[in-house]
C-alpha cells in the first residue's frame, strides 16, 4: 500500500490498477451486495488522467456505476468530464467537502456551503461517525467526525436550510438507476473563475 498518489503512479501500472479495482468490485458483488457508485478513495484513480480514463471510468462503464468526481477547476478537467460523460459515465455536477473554516462550527460551515450551492446534483461528502474507542484510536480528527454526525442527525438548521433552498436529499441509488439505464448527461458548463468546491 503506497502512502500517496504519486507513489502509486510511480510503482504501479494502469493495468495493475484496473485489475485491483475490478477485483474489489467483484469481491463486493460476491458478498451479495449491490454497489451504488465508485469512489476513488484518496484520488489515485481520479487525479491522473490516464488512470481516470483507463481504470476509474472503464470500471464505471463496465459495471454501469456512477462515479464520485470533483468539479472541474480548469479547462482540461472540464474537457475530461465532458469526454467521460459522452462515453457513458455518470457523475454529479458538483462536489463539496466536509471540513470547516476557522471561527465557524461545523454546522455553521455546512449551512454556509448549502446556502451557496449552485443548481444541480451535489455530492456533499464527509465522514460522520459514532463515538467509539476504535474511532478515537484510528483518526486524529475524531471530534470533527462526531460534529458531522450530530449536524446531519440532530441539528434543526439542516432541515430549515434545505426547506428554504428547496433542496432534496438523495442517496446514490437514484443516480445508480440512471447509470444502469444508460442515461447520458452533459456536464454543466465550466467557466473560468467558477468555484469547484473541492
Amino acid at each position: 500500500m503506497w502512502p500517496n498518489n504519486e507513489a502509486v503512479w510511480e510503482h504501479a501500472t494502469v493495468a495493475e490498477g484496473y485489475a485491483e479495482g475490478k477485483a474489489q468490485v467483484e469481491r463486493f458483488l460476491a458478498f451479495g451486495l449491490t454497489p451504488s457508485h465508485l469512489d476513488p478513495h484518496m484520488g489515485a484513480v481520479r487525479r491522473n488522467p490516464e488512470w481516470l480514463r483507463n481504470v476509474y471510468a472503464r470500471l464505471a462503464r463496465e459495471y454501469k456505476l456512477p462515479i464520485r468526481m470533483a468539479a472541474p477547476t480548469n479547462e482540461e478537467e472540464a474537457a475530461i468530464r465532458a469526454e467521460l460523460a459522452e462515453s457513458g459515465v455518470l457523475m454529479s455536477d458538483h462536489m463539496r467537502l466536509g471540513g470547516g473554516k476557522q471561527g465557524l462550527s461545523f454546522g455553521e460551515f455546512a449551512v454556509r456551503q448549502l446556502r451557496e450551492l449552485p443548481p444541480g446534483v451535489t455530492d456533499f461528502y464527509m465522514h460522520p461517525a459514532h463515538d467509539t474507542p476504535e474511532l478515537r484510536a484510528a483518526v486524529k480528527n475524531w471530534q470533527h467526525r462526531l460534529d458531522e454526525y450530530a449536524f446531519f442527525h440532530r441539528d434543526p438548521a439542516l432541515k430549515q436550510t434545505l426547506e428554504e433552498r428547496n433542496m432534496t436529499v438523495i442517496s446514490w441509488k437514484p443516480i445508480h438507476e440512471l447509470a444502469k439505464a444508460g442515461l447520458k448527461v452533459r456536464p454543466r458548463e465550466w467557466t473560468p473563475g467558477a468555484v469547484g468546491g473541492n
